[in-house]
């Protein structure tokens, strides 16, 4: 890979790093990473401009880098030695070329990295690039913000990939109902809150969020804006407490376990008084709950493994299904208190259920 960037970007590379899936180097002082695009064609113009837009804005989103081709897109055959480069043009003659990719065969981008320092994300960073990522520009391909129709159809598919391949995976047919039957329950609120008359107009809860993010991620993740989407802007917070949920202890006594769940979802409320969210913000932080990205993320992966025993995956379900619950009822239960909540009688009528 060392040879094909150096000739495709005209760079000479004293050392090169493969971490994570991307190419890591330096140049004259300058970071840079070659990774494998992951995103539609048909999403690179808004991406391209996303990043520099953002970049202006003084946040140190990662910037594309034009080949010698004067292209962002560079096609790499699978030996990673040999390759040809896209026409220059617009993306559907992109789009005519993937059509004669062979399997092994991938576009790659180059990115100069701009931040300078590397850590885990905290909640902080993540409140400080939404508040200042607002959805000023229109990236109408990167909107993500029509959740009932994304889940909807993300369900229908579902069913039907376990329809046809879930025959040897029985961790994935004894648990689907229930959660595609939590994300029903967030369709139905999110309609509910869709169909009143200011909801639709509020564009200002609109800013630039994370395909997925994890309070293990690091700041060259959260920087890259292969990661990003135009979306509700409690979408990362979301996300984010999920994650901590999910990657939190096994706990052996009932007040550890009441320890972590009021944590965060005292956390959570304090979240919301800060950045003074209104109304429908909250409500759409509930809803947003109420799709387990942390169980669609374990069958996606284990619905394509040709292994016939999913039990390793979805190692310690029960328990996170278990501080999943809790955690919706708390949360509901506290915002009951402030504000009209939709009746849904499962979550409300759920004792503390500890395990």
């Amino acid at each position: 890979m060392k040879n094909v960037i150096e000739y495709y970007y005209g760079l000479h590379l004293n050392d090169i790093r493969q971490v994570k899936g991307m190419y890591r180097f330096s140049v004259n002082g300058s970071d840079f990473i070659f990774l494998p695009y992951n995103r539609s064609l048909d999403e690179l113009d808004d991406l391209c401009n996303l990043a520099r837009n953002l970049l202006n804005l003084g946040l140190p989103v990662h910037q594309f880098v034009p080949n010698i081709d004067n292209s962002f897109l560079t096609l790499v055959q699978g030996n990673g030695n040999l390759t040809f480069m896209t026409q220059k043009g617009s993306t559907s003659e992109f789009a005519d070329l993937t059509n004669n990719l062979r399997n092994n065969d991938n576009y790659y981008v180059m990115l100069r990295v701009y931040n300078k320092e590397n850590r885990k994300i905290t909640i902080d960073d993540i409140i400080h690039f939404s508040t200042l990522s607002y959805n000023k520009y229109n990236y109408k391909s990167l909107d993500r913000s029509n959740w009932n129709f994304l889940w909807g159809s993300k369900i229908d598919y579902f069913e039907y990939q376990i329809n046809q391949f879930g025959k040897n995976k029985p961790m994935i047919r004894n648990s689907f109902s229930y959660y595609s039957g939590v994300v029903e329950n967030g369709i139905v609120f999110f309609n509910l809150l869709d169909s009143i008359d200011t909801f639709g107009s509020n564009n200002e809860m609109l800013s630039i969020q994370h395909k997925r993010i994890s309070i293990n991620d690091d700041l060259l993740s959260f920087y890259n804006p292969l990661n990003m989407v135009v979306d509700y802007r409690i979408r990362d917070v979301c996300e984010y407490y999920k994650s901590k949920l999910e990657l939190g202890g096994i706990y052996d006594t009932v007040n550890e376990y009441d320890n972590e769940i009021s944590s965060i979802s005292d956390d959570v409320l304090d979240f919301f008084k800060a950045n003074s969210l209104n109304k429908n913000e909250i409500y759409l932080f509930y809803i947003r709950m109420l799709y387990p990205s942390f169980y669609f993320d374990k069958y996606e992966i284990d619905i394509i493994s040709e292994e016939e025993n999913s039990k390793t995956k979805f190692e310690g379900l029960e328990h996170l299904t278990s501080k999943y619950e809790e955690l919706l009822r708390n949360l509901y239960m506290k915002l009951s208190k402030y504000l009209l909540m939709p009746d849904i009688w499962w979550i409300s009528s759920l004792g503390n259920k500890k395990t």
